[in-house]
């Protein structure tokens, strides 16, 4: 029931806990992350606790150093920061890597393991060749979700309340390539979210094409997870794949982005996350705060 108590409820849960348990305390954004991190943290020096939002976990955090409660560490999503400038400066809170802890996934060699499980291996290999230039599955999917992140920090940056939840890809993506229509869209999240002004419309794709022509842009802060996962989703009901993938047991199921996102968290391995620039800041943490442990030796 911890998503209903407020921040500062919270952070004197978590005070109190501190009297009878005095390891390090990991506040993640939500239980999805929380069952992620368990599966690395040291448990006789660390446990894990969801905030059930990022603001929450910024803010019990913030909470916390001002009593102050040592040995708290956060990791959140980093969102747009990184690109706006706008992430968070503190001690005790660290970033995923990318845009979100999808992303992070997404770059590792779990993505891999899981379009093996899952895709046509003739369909793959045959769809893979055919790009050009070549590029990994991990790029294609997040190159080809840069519009939807840039059209989501337009709205965000705009002040528009513009619905990006359940889009129907099929209306606005090539199931050959994967390629987005910037156009369809642009309508579908106006449709979407019921707002029919013609002048924004323009606005947005005027906006949309400035972002997106930048030889700068930072794809993997970008483009979010779960609209790559979504995609990926897409692509092995077609481009990829069939209708129905196989399991273990040769079962056949029908391939959702909610199923995808908990087989990529559960292959994710200590090995794909050594590779992140998150435990070394895990790392830096620990050493700086030599009486706590976060993960296992």
């Amino acid at each position: 029931m911890r998503q209903f108590i407020d921040s500062h409820d919270l952070a004197g849960e978590i005070r109190m806990e501190r009297s009878l348990d005095p390891r390090a305390i990991l506040i993640v954004e939500g239980a999805t992350d929380a069952r992620l991190f368990e599966r690395f943290v040291d448990h006789e020096h660390c446990y894990v606790l969801a905030a059930h939002d990022r603001e929450r976990a910024v803010s019990v955090l913030r909470i916390l150093n001002a009593l102050p409660l040592s040995g708290v560490l956060a990791i959140v999503d980093a969102d747009f920061g990184r690109i706006t400038g706008t992430l968070e400066t503190d001690s005790n809170l660290l970033f995923c890597d990318g845009h979100d802890l999808e992303i992070m996934l997404i770059q590792s060699q779990a993505l891999d393991r899981l379009v093996a499980e899952h895709a046509s291996a003739n369909k793959l290999a045959a769809f893979l060749a055919n790009r050009k230039p070549q590029m990994l599955m991990a790029s294609l999917l997040v190159h080809s979700c840069l519009p939807l992140g840039a059209l989501l920090m337009i709205s965000l940056r705009l002040g528009l309340t513009l619905k990006f939840d359940d889009l129907t890809f099929r209306d606005f993506v090539n199931s050959n390539n994967l390629q987005i229509d910037v156009t369809s869209l642009v309508r579908s999240v106006l449709n979407k979210s019921s707002c029919h002004d013609r002048n924004l419309e323009t606005q947005l794709l005027q906006e949309l094409h400035t972002i997106l022509s930048e030889k700068t842009i930072q794809i993997w802060n970008l483009a979010r997870g779960h609209d790559c996962i979504e995609l990926l989703a897409f692509a092995l009901r077609a481009a990829i794949g069939t209708k129905k993938s196989k399991t273990s047991d040769r079962k056949s199921i029908s391939v959702n982005s909610e199923l995808l996102e908990r087989e990529l968290r559960l292959t994710f391995s200590e090995a794909d996350f050594a590779t992140t620039l998150l435990i070394q800041g895990i790392h830096e943490w620990e050493f700086a705060n030599s009486d706590y442990r976060v993960l296992s030796k």
